[in-house]
């Protein structure tokens, strides 16, 4: 579709398909490579003198005779799946509250099960950090457990008084990690940190990282390639609309359609969500393509034109379902399925193209990313209070919709690659 100066910016389907396809590359690869590198920082930094990643020292207790945690190392799957020492060699060192003799011990799942059955004794279900907390469920029974240590199936134990280290070389299986009292008393009380040693992040992370990168550079050429052609080289910088000296390049409109229905909107939920489900994987393209626009801004002082229409595409179309919906209900003419401006349709967006970006405040402000930057904070505050006004059914209500919206999107241009200076917090519809 042309634009008001005669230009074409819409995207025909299949290019739109490219650049959500090459989002969806880039997105994929760029976890990959941030799960690599976390797994190779963790590898580096996170491992004592012995090799081992260990947990913090936490106190756990109970006052039954046991707490008993277990360890499903993939005991249903196949062997091919899971490697020969699923968690690398395990470690659990353990230091009684009281000083009393503890004891640590490893066995088979069933095994436990079958020696614990009747006493009463606690298994834990979980393990959570950040505060380190428990969840437990307490097995009932009302028998004595006895000394653990005269059992037989134990595959790895440490006893004694004092602090206790147990290593286990894991295995595949359904295991049981018990700590009681060495003499098998009620009530354990004992500060317990738990690590293992493996060889297995290091490769895993470096082939995470190795995988990324080809599949979030392809992501990237997809995406430029796709947009590559939807808008013409700029020849000359008069050819752009001209900025009427002290308005705002971006511009909100608005329209209250007469005559709205006094049903439909109960069924607009349903009529939005193939919009919802278009927008989704456009947002999906506009984040890495806004960084994108980001980084060549701070190295060209330019946002690249086919990058800036798309992504004013992508808010114009969120607007106007926007405007369509529960955001602002005031027209009942369904949102086209267009990036491209139609003056035609009640709710518009436009935002003037700029010429040149200062690579300074870009890097400075954090104005390459579509979040809220300093400069923009001042509009904020005055967002929220306008939003409630008025009544739901009143066109006071619409209207303060419509005005909070503006500073909405005037503060997202602010916050990206487009933006020159701070949004204003005033609002003018048509």
């Amino acid at each position: 579709m042309p634009r008001a100066d005669g230009r074409e910016t819409d995207m025909r389907a299949g290019r739109i398909v490219a650049v959500v396809v090459g989002a969806v590359l880039a997105v994929v690869g760029l976890a990959a490579v941030a799960g690599g590198g976390a797994l190779m920082a963790v590898h580096a930094v996170a491992r004592d003198g012995a090799g081992y990643y260990q947990s913090p020292t936490e106190r756990v207790d109970t006052p039954t005779a046991a707490l008993a945690a277990r360890l499903e190392l993939g005991a249903d799957l196949a062997d091919e799946v899971v490697p020969e020492r699923p968690v690398g060699t395990l470690r659990v060192r353990a230091e009684s509250v009281d000083g009393s003799a503890l004891f640590v011990g490893v066995a088979p799942t069933r095994d436990v099960d079958r020696w614990l059955a009747g006493t009463a004794y606690e298994r834990v279900d979980q393990v959570r950090y950040g505060p380190f907390r428990t969840e437990t469920h307490l097995v009932a029974g009302d028998e004595p457990a006895g000394a653990p240590a005269g059992q037989a199936f134990w595959v790895a134990t440490a006893t004694g008084a004092g602090s206790q280290e147990l290593t286990w070389p894991s295995e595949r299986g359904d295991w049981t990690v018990v700590l009681m009292n060495a003499d098998g008393r009620t009530g354990v009380a004992a500060d317990v940190s738990v690590g293992a040693k493996t060889g297995v992040l290091l490769p895993l992370g470096a082939a995470l990282a190795v995988a990324g990168l080809p599949l979030l550079a392809a992501g990237v050429v997809i995406m430029l390639i796709a947009l590559k052609g939807t808008a013409p080289p700029d020849l000359a910088a008069d050819r752009e609309p001209a900025v009427v000296p002290g308005s705002y390049p971006v511009r909100l409109d608005g329209h209250l359609d007469a005559g709205l229905s006094r049903w439909l909107w109960l069924v607009k939920w349903l009529l939005v969500l193939p919009h919802l489900f278009v927008l989704a994987l456009l947002w999906l393209a506009f984040v890495p393509l806004t960084i994108v626009a980001g980084v060549a801004i701070l190295f060209t002082a330019r946002y690249p034109r086919a990058i800036f229409d798309f992504n004013v595409g992508v808010l114009r179309w969120t607007w106007r379902v926007c405007y369509y919906g529960y955001s602002a209900l005031a027209t009942d003419r369904y949102p086209p399925f267009s990036l491209a401006s139609d003056p035609a349709y009640p709710a518009d967006l436009t935002v003037a193209y700029p010429q040149r970006l200062s690579p300074v405040s870009c890097s400075s402000s954090g104005g390459c990313w579509p979040f809220p930057t300093t400069s923009s904070w001042p509009c904020l505050p005055a967002a929220g209070p306008v939003v409630g006004a008025g009544s739901r059914t009143s066109g006071a209500w619409r209207l303060a919709g419509w005005s909070a919206f503006s500073w909405s999107w005037r503060r997202s241009y602010c916050c990206s690659p487009a933006a020159t200076r701070s949004p204003s917090s005033t609002s003018s519809w048509v």
